[in-house]
C-alpha cells in the first residue's frame, strides 16, 4: 500500500499497489524528479530537485466486464475506460504484446484473434477513443461475436 498525501479523486488517501492472486492492483505510484532553478534575493542562483508523483493507471474509471456461460462455451467481455485516448493506446500496446507472446494470432481487418495454448481466444481491437475493449472466449467465433457486440454498443 502507498500512502498519498492529499486525497486523490479516485483513490482517496491510500493506493493499493499490490493485490491477491487473480486481482488487479489499483495502480502504482511513480516518482520523477524535476529541476527547479531560481535566484535568492541577493542574486545567487540555486537549483533544486522537486518530486513529481504520478499514479499510473489512475485513468481506470468506468471499467466494466461481463462473464457469460452457456454450457461448455464462455466469454469474458471487458471495457476498460481511461482518462484519455493516449492512456487507452498505451494499455492496448502492453496488453496486446502480452497476449500475442504466447498465442497463435490471426488479423481480420481491425480485429486480432489470438488463440492461446489452452484453446481460449482473445479478441483485440485498437481502442476507439479512451476505452480499451477486448474479449476472451472459449473459441474464436464467440470471442469475435462478443467483441463485435461491444463495438456496436
Amino acid at each position: 500500500m502507498v500512502a498519498i498525501f492529499g486525497a486523490h479523486e479516485s483513490f482517496g488517501r491510500q493506493l493499493q499497489d499490490q493485490a491477491v492472486v487473480g486481482a488487479v492492483p489499483e495502480g502504482r505510484l511513480s516518482l520523477a524528479w524535476e529541476s527547479v532553478t531560481g535566484a535568492f534575493a541577493d542574486g545567487e542562483r540555486f537549483a533544486l530537485r522537486a518530486p513529481r508523483y504520478r499514479i499510473e493507471a489512475a485513468g481506470w474509471r468506468g471499467d466494466r466486464h461481463a462473464i457469460y456461460v452457456n454450457g461448455g462455451e464462455s466469454v469474458v467481455a471487458a471495457r476498460v475506460r481511461f482518462a484519455d485516448a493516449d492512456e487507452a493506446r498505451e494499455f492496448d500496446a502492453t496488453h496486446r504484446a502480452a497476449v500475442l507472446a504466447d498465442a497463435e494470432a490471426v488479423t481480420e481487418g481491425a480485429l486480432t484473434l489470438a488463440t492461446r495454448a489452452d484453446g481460449m481466444t482473445v479478441a483485440l481491437v485498437e481502442p476507439p477513443g479512451r476505452d480499451a475493449l477486448f474479449t476472451i472466449g472459449s473459441n474464436a467465433a464467440i470471442a469475435r461475436a462478443a467483441l463485435e457486440a461491444l463495438l456496436g454498443g
